[in-house]
């Protein structure tokens, strides 16, 4: 995959973000990756947000829940 753009980053640290390529609504999935390297597909979830008490939209990365309310669009 080559030339692939970037609509939203999640920061990890301050030398790696989880960069969010693609939404796919038909199939519940993101295109993401660790700095761009290695773009996969991950399953949407909701998980619940322990300060809120509701649930909240996003996808696991590694062991890593990405909720979409925290992701930067770009």
């Amino acid at each position: 995959m080559t030339d692939l753009k970037t609509i939203g980053v999640y920061p990890v640290s301050n030398v790696a973000g989880i960069c969010v390529h693609e939404i796919d609504h038909c199939d519940d999935r993101v295109l993401a990756s660790m700095n761009g390297e290695a773009p996969a597909w991950y399953s949407m979830e909701e998980q619940l947000n322990e300060d809120s008490g509701e649930y909240e939209s996003g996808f696991r990365f590694g062991s890593l829940f990405v909720p979409f309310s925290e992701v930067m669009r770009v």
